[in-house]
């Protein structure tokens, strides 16, 4: 956010009395002697931000030959009550007119108001200004108010904007395919002599400028609106077909801390629509998904997400899927799920139950690709009590370890982290076990990504941060950063960072490798780091670049 548009107008002068004039007349001044004359209107800041022509950058403003103002004075007046006078000025702030000429009546103090709208019909207070179509211009709504007498000589008048403006720089893809912007707000505002009071609300068409070598929308919306604010968090982005996208900020920018005559800058990416149209809304009705259909998550669901057969595509889009008890998406009955994710608040959350469960459980014979469009695309994923966070789970009620199957992992930043666990060890991505009974594995495979992987162990027993407990499956990963954090206990850790699990008080294995089975690392960066379960803290052990060709180098 950046503070604008506050400005100072230095107003206008009076034709002064002199103290020994008024000592010989009393309170009382000869009627048509001391004119009230303006002579300018003077800007304090260097950079003029009075109204209402956009200046360069788009950051303030200028006055314009022809502006009107309205001063309204509030007490009776000589023999008027509730006096206007109107000024017009020319482009550097002077009085070129004022209408009609007044003169103190006596030495008595005044208060005055005063406004300018640029909106034609709108130049006085009291009225309703309606501003929902800024696309050929932006609104203003200036402020002023103050109090003055005879002995006052130069009068100061100190404007300021009724109204913010927001500004959208638009990004990505397919930011040239937008025709048209609009954000939601009032669309209408009442002003009054000190505030403006929101009235409809709707959304403004916005002002398409360009300054320098860079595009924005803009409007110009209501700041805190007497007891009616609106946030500002609803944008419409419009096709040239007059189809549009509806878009939200993830946290509003709260009317409550909002005054006048600041800009607020959103930037937006438009990328190519993700989500089908044909998407289904998955809601507690939707039941078990066994097709090859398309599903979509908005917000937040409460309910596992039960897979049991089919090649479904599902969409998380900004979506949270966060269970007490159970997995929170289960993919069984030999299915094949893609998990597409879709911008960089998504999380997946098993809970912490005592029953072994996985944040995504993929069963042996069924495969998970999730995927992304780019490191924007952001995907949290938490495992269950002795369970991976994608992967494999171990029952410590049955003492059961349950399989695991194909994992792919594609063009997203990912956060895979197994919970504490209760009698078994998993990993972050992969297979889990509890260092008696084994289970079988499928294979790993990560491209272009950023992976945050965290496995669960103590000072003699641990999972690898990716891969099996009991052994180590196939994995290969390509152009991509994995920070793969083996979990131990009292700066100990026996799992390997990638390939399998440690069991000192059985086969005296003391981890720390990386292992790929018949897989392979390629022109990646893996972190080996630590990640104590006792003090909740990650160290870095080492780092290890691998070229195209495979081959690793440990870096000093």
């Amino acid at each position: 956010m950046k503070h604008i548009l506050s400005l100072t107008l230095a107003a206008f002068t009076l034709a002064a009395c002199t103290q020994d004039e008024l000592a010989e007349q009393g309170t009382a001044l000869p009627e048509g002697k001391y004119p009230i004359t303006f002579s300018a209107v003077q800007v304090a800041e260097a950079e003029p931000q009075t109204r209402v022509s956009e200046n360069a950058d788009g950051t303030g403003s200028v006055w314009t030959e022809g502006d009107k103002m309205e001063i309204h004075f509030n007490e009776e007046f000589g023999d008027f009550e509730n006096f206007d006078i109107t000024l017009t000025v020319d482009a550097n702030g002077n009085v070129i007119t004022q209408s009609p000429q007044l003169y103190w009546p006596n030495t008595g103090n005044y208060t005055y108001d005063g406004m300018y709208s640029n909106i034609a019909g709108e130049s006085t207070t009291g009225n309703t200004v309606s501003f929902g179509d800024q696309s050929q211009g932006l609104a203003y709504v200036l402020l002023t108010s103050g109090s003055a007498n005879c002995h006052s000589g130069n009068i100061t008048l100190t404007f300021h904007h009724a109204l913010n403006k927001v500004r959208v720089k638009l990004e990505g893809e397919k930011a040239d395919d937008v025709a048209s912007v609009s954000v939601k707000n009032y669309t209408s505002v009442n002003i009054f002599s000190t505030f403006v009071q929101g009235g409809t609300e709707g959304y403004i068409k916005m002002h398409k400028v360009t300054s320098g070598d860079e595009t924005y929308w803009e409007a110009n919306v209501a700041a805190v609106a007497g007891t009616y604010p609106a946030q500002i968090q609803d944008f419409r982005l419009f096709r040239s077909d007059g189809t549009y996208v509806d878009c939200k900020l993830n946290a509003p920018i709260d009317p409550n801390s909002i005054e006048g005559g600041k800009m607020f800058t959103v930037t937006i990416n438009v990328k190519s629509a993700v989500v089908p149209d044909d998407a289904q809304d998955i809601t507690t009705a939707t039941g078990d998904i066994n097709d090859s259909g398309n599903y979509v998550v908005n917000g937040s669901l409460g309910q596992t997400i039960n897979i049991t057969g089919g090649n479904p595509h599902i969409y998380l889009d900004e979506a949270t899927v966060s269970v007490s008890d159970g997995h929170a998406i289960s993919v069984t009955g030999n299915a094949n799920a893609t998990i597409h994710v879709v911008g960089d608040n998504n999380m997946i959350n098993a809970g912490s139950s005592f029953d072994g469960y996985a944040g995504i459980y993929v069963t042996g014979g069924s495969s998970v690709t999730i995927t992304g469009n780019g490191g924007g695309d952001q995907l949290t994923v938490i495992g269950g009590g002795s369970g991976a966070a994608i992967g494999g789970y171990f029952d410590p009620l049955t003492n059961t370890t349950y399989s695991c199957g194909d994992i792919t992992i594609n063009n997203l930043t990912l956060y895979a982290y197994a919970n504490f666990n209760f009698g078994g060890w998993s990993p972050g991505i992969g297979a889990s076990g509890n260092g008696v009974s084994g289970a079988s594995y499928g294979s790993i495979k990560i491209t272009s990504a950023l992976v945050y992987a965290r496995s669960y162990g103590n000072d003699y027993t641990g999972a690898p941060a990716i891969g099996a407990f009991s052994g180590v499956p196939n994995i290969t990963i390509t152009d991509s950063e994995i920070h793969a954090q083996r979990g131990g206990s009292q700066d100990i850790a026996v799992g390997d960072y990638i390939g399998r699990g440690g069991d000192t008080p059985f086969d005296e294995y003391p981890g720390g490798a990386i292992q790929c089975g018949s897989g392979s690392i390629t022109s990646s960066t893996i972190y080996c780091e630590t990640y104590d379960w006792l003090e909740k803290s990650v160290t870095s052990d080492k780092t290890v670049v691998y070229n195209e060709n495979g081959v690793g180098t440990e870096q000093q």
